[in-house]
């Protein structure tokens, strides 16, 4: 009995430690970047915590989607346009920077990266902070 309860306990210590984001689920095999690739849809989407994820997708047109790719380039498709560049992890990898073709970069802290989820935030120089949660496509 003592060594089922310390061996949970274990678990529970070493599980626990491998927590990266605020949000974020347990331990993974697969890396942040493995986890962040592919194609995703806006699901919801926050401004200082209340809910605009109507006004947002409206805004972004039903054909919105971001792709980010294993190369370390990204396209994202809204109102039949479409932006690209290039994408990276921050060096302790909870942010991730995207820059345009335009050299705009835009940073987002990660929150939760998992295979068929991914949220971020951003906060504006206003101080409000957007928060962004991607499904996969």
């Amino acid at each position: 009995m003592f060594k089922a309860i310390s061996m949970v306990l274990f678990l529970s210590v070493i599980f626990s430690s491998c927590v990266k984001f605020e949000d974020g689920g347990m331990f993974s095999i697969h890396t942040i970047k493995h986890r962040l690739v592919g194609d995703w849809v806006l699901e919801s989407f926050s401004i200082n915590g209340t809910d605009a994820t109507t006004t947002a997708q409206a805004s972004l047109g039903s054909d919105y989607k971001l792709s980010i790719k294993k190369d370390d380039t990204f396209s994202f498709v809204s109102n039949g346009f479409t932006v690209t560049g290039t994408w990276k992890l921050g060096e302790d990898k909870d942010d991730i920077f995207f820059t345009d073709s335009n050299n705009v970069i835009q940073v987002y802290r990660l929150l939760r990266v998992k295979n068929k989820e991914i949220w971020w935030k951003q906060t504006q120089s206003n101080g409000d902070v957007y928060e962004y949660h991607y499904k996969a496509a």
